[in-house]
């Protein structure tokens, strides 16, 4: 989707010579990106040629008096919207070559001295994506606000918008949001009135093209499908249905969307097994039918669901599900006198598991933080190993005295760090080092992060229990976050930076976006603020692909993605 396109261009068919001596080979065709883009006239926007030498012999355009080339290198073209239609891009190279369409349409209205505008003027969505478009009210609202579609069957109009005081624009004016989803391919007319006042922008709806990311809405199949959580690697999907504490969830499954067993007290599905366990917790948790939020287990999308017991434990997060339907639990448990300590259990054949500690005797309620699990049942974390009161009172505070650990079959066991770390005196014959271990692949390869002899976070691995530096930028910061059965490990720089480690060799990914997941087939899911709102990112292959507004929760082996848009239940994946 485009918020803002920039650029500059030349008139006519510009070539950009290459000095290397060209050699005989197959023609063969190469992609643009964006291979169709659609603006208003005024407009510039980029090209690139997705070519691994990312060089071009040549720029063409089919109509120069709608377009021109302003700026061009290598491997990309600057192209200017002169008028309305339709110019196609070409480019070259030894033979080769690869096209890509702009649709130019007419320049919005000049709405300079209304007090009512519209962003953005001009935009383009997916059939099934959602864009959010904001009014400037100057001075402030005085009566109600009317959002308008000129085709109600491509885009509908949305039921709410949310409006309050704009206090970056200027103090006495409001600025409104409403979201319009693209529902079938075309291009419509968005308007917005106020107190007489009107305002207009432009969106063009389109079909997803074949290898794009397609958004589906799984809304459309059932309007309940307000969320989706989970997948597992057979394409099963679970989620939340509706938005009140006493709805309950849905599963999905070959087009079909049903609600799941329900406990009669709201029910919110996380995480789904591969044979079909199915693990949450009850929302009305949170308003007085129990003390403390509970989980809630679903056996078979057909069973009932069953509750843990609720009296010794609060706050609990689901971790996930592996093969033989065993949940990985994250919780606080109660113990006399209110005090809470931070636990790891596992729920096997309806009773709680204590996966214990790697405390030494300094330490009275020791607690223990779970990360992540495979299907075979190893764990991995990071638990406390002595405590900091052994210090004096100022470095106590301040000090993490945690190890990193793997659980296998009822043993924990410490993973070591890289390195012992004198505490600051008086206490320096204590070693204050610590590390944690965050994700663990079916190979039982461990990622996570260790602080060094220097005193800063390195990215590490464990195999067979020894650890070694990931080696990535020496002398910085670094942070390991996930690792994929492929043994690709996601982690960050001191910097914000992100990278992805794959077998010795390090590649950056070149974005300002959040990296949060990484996918089984080597994709790093990425957030972000794009426009008007957060969207969701999926990098593969050196390619960055916008999937729109949005937050994502899950992807599986098939590189099926689900999440929310709008109070929508969404899957992305590839059109075939």
């Amino acid at each position: 989707m485009r918020r803002h396109t920039f650029a500059a261009l030349l008139l006519g068919a510009v070539a950009c010579t290459d000095s290397s001596s060209p050699t005989q080979q197959k023609a063969a065709s190469f992609g643009i990106r964006p291979a169709v883009d659609t603006v208003a006239a005024g407009v510039s926007v980029t090209f690139v040629a997705e070519r691994e030498d990312s060089s071009v012999d040549a720029w063409q355009l089919s109509d120069s008096s709608v377009a021109r080339i302003e700026a061009h290198q290598k491997g990309w073209a600057q192209v200017k919207a002169l008028a309305t239609g339709t110019v196609t891009i070409k480019a070259t190279r030894q033979g080769d070559s690869g096209q890509a369409t702009l649709v130019i349409l007419p320049p919005p209205p000049d709405t300079t001295h209304s007090g009512l505008t519209i962003s953005p003027a001009l935009d383009t969505v997916k059939v099934g994506e959602m864009v959010t478009f904001k009014a400037v009210i100057t001075p402030q609202l005085k009566d109600s606000l009317q959002w308008l579609s000129s085709d109600s069957s491509l885009v509908p109009v949305p039921q709410h918008d949310e409006c309050s005081p704009d206090v970056q624009v200027v103090s006495d004016s409001t600025k409104c949001y409403a979201q319009f989803v693209g529902r079938a391919a075309g291009t419509v007319t968005i308007t917005v009135t106020h107190n007489g006042d009107t305002a207009h922008a432009t969106l063009v709806v389109r079909e997803t093209k074949v290898g794009e990311w397609e958004p589906i809405d799984l809304s459309l199949i059932d309007a309940g499908a307000t969320s989706s959580t989970a997948i597992n690697d057979m394409g099963v999907i679970v989620g939340r249905y509706g938005e009140s504490e006493g709805e309950g969830g849905f599963i999905y499954q070959d087009g079909v969307i049903r609600q799941l067993p329900a406990s009669g007290h709201g029910d919110w599905p996380l995480a789904i097994g591969p044979t079909g366990t199915i693990a949450g917790f009850l929302t009305e948790g949170w308003s007085g039918v129990h003390d403390q939020t509970v989980i809630e287990v679903w056996d078979s999308p057909n069973a009932a669901p069953q509750l843990l017991p609720h009296s010794t434990y609060a706050w609990p997060g689901v971790i996930g599900v592996n093969d033989r339907g065993d949940i990985l639990i994250s919780m606080d448990q109660k113990k006399p006198g209110g005090f809470e300590r931070h636990r790891a259990v596992i729920w096997r054949d309806g009773k709680l598991v204590d996966i214990g500690d790697l405390a030494d005797s300094t330490i009275a309620d020791p607690w223990t933080y779970v990360h992540a699990w495979n299907h075979s049942g190893q764990v991995v974390g990071r638990s406390q190993v002595r405590d900091p009161k052994v210090l004096d009172s100022y470095w106590s505070g301040l000090l993490q005295l945690y190890h990193p650990f793997l659980w296998e079959n009822g043993v924990m066991r410490d993973l070591g760090v890289l390195a012992p770390l004198p505490c600051p005196a008086p206490n320096s014959a204590i070693d204050c080092s610590w590390g944690e271990a965050v994700d663990i692949n079916a190979h039982g390869v461990v990622v996570g992060n260790s602080v060094g002899a220097d005193g800063k976070t390195r990215a590490c691995m464990w195999e067979n229990v020894v650890i070694r530096d990931l080696g990535v930028s020496p002398g910085r910061s670094t942070e390991a976050l996930a690792i994929n059965d492929r043994g690709q490990v996601l982690g960050t720089m001191d910097d914000g930076t992100t990278f992805v480690w794959d077998n010795g060799q390090t590649q950056i990914i070149p974005t300002e976006f959040s990296p949060w997941k990484l996918g089984p087939n080597g994709e790093v899911l990425l957030r972000g603020f794009r426009g008007l709102a957060y969207h969701l990112f999926i990098w593969q292959a050196g390619q960055l692909s916008d999937l729109g507004e949005g937050v994502g929760e899950a992807i599986n082996s098939r590189g099926e993605v689900v999440g929310t848009s709008g109070g929508r239940a969404m899957l992305w994946r590839k059109k075939p």
